[in-house]
């Protein structure tokens, strides 16, 4: 009988930890609400192999195919929301602003979210110029997300962080196990509320999804090098796992979008 294993993901937040958010009765989006887009993740996939033992190493081996996964955000999340929504995607990238720029917008104080008054000057900037008050950044998580796996016996119990989009192994019973990764949060600061639409209880479900085991996954021939035309069932799924992604990004828009009558 197969032994049962814990495999959670835990997102570390850069402010806060285990917090989630109820909507306010204020929060209204407007049904062609201009949203911010900023795209800032790896590219390449990365080989992590979960240490056998509390004293050995995790390892990460970094593989030179580009899997253009930016493009590929940028690309699905424009059309999911043309498909569903009137919103308006603008892509910041495409204006000179970087992921520096939108990070940490608005945090946490006590138990309302504020502004960060460091970033009063960008915010203002993209108010202004751009009329944009909601933002959708979707950036690499690796240094946030830890895998709590007990394997290959149930009194074996350890954490894995660091990895990247791509591939992670670990020594199960009769083998490796193999799951698909995708190392991509989303951060959705409305700036005027302020609030913040990635601490949502459906969105960190969601997350919880970025991981994805690969029960079918054939073998590579050499799993220290595995070759491009072996990595494909890896990409499909990551990309499934993003699309999945996306689409839970624009349900919580859409849920806090005004509805004319």
């Amino acid at each position: 009988m197969k032994i049962l294993r814990v495999f959670n993901i835990f997102i570390v937040c850069l402010i806060g930890m285990g917090v989630t958010i109820s909507y306010a009765s204020d929060v209204k989006l407007s049904p062609n609400e201009r949203i911010g887009l900023l795209v800032d993740v790896r590219n390449v996939p990365v080989h992590s192999h979960g240490a056998a033992s509390l004293l050995a190493r995790d390892t990460h081996r970094e593989y030179p195919f580009d899997w253009k996964i930016t493009n590929y955000l940028i690309d699905q999340f424009t059309k999911k929301v043309q498909a569903s929504t009137q919103f308006q995607v603008v892509n910041l990238a495409e204006h000179g602003i970087v992921l520096t720029d939108v990070t940490r917008l608005i945090g946490r104080n006590d138990k309302t979210w504020v502004i960060n008054p460091e970033k009063e000057a960008i915010i203002d900037r993209l108010q202004k110029d751009f009329n944009i008050r909601t933002l959708v950044v979707l950036s690499s998580s690796s240094d946030k997300i830890m895998i709590n796996g007990c394997a290959p016996f149930p009194f074996f119990c350890r954490y894995t962080n660091g990895i990247s989009t791509g591939l992670y192994t670990r020594r199960a019973m009769f083998g490796l196990e193999y799951f698909a990764v995708a190392d991509i949060i989303a951060d959705i600061p409305i700036l005027d509320a302020p609030i913040n639409l990635a601490y949502s209880d459906a969105m960190i479900k969601a997350q919880k999804t970025m991981i994805k085991p690969l029960p079918a996954f054939k073998k590579p021939v050499n799993i220290k090098a595995i070759s491009e035309e072996e990595w494909q069932p890896v990409r499909l799924a990551v990309e499934q796992s993003i699309d999945n992604y996306i689409d839970a990004v624009i349900k919580e828009l859409v849920q806090v979008t005004f509805k004319s009558q």
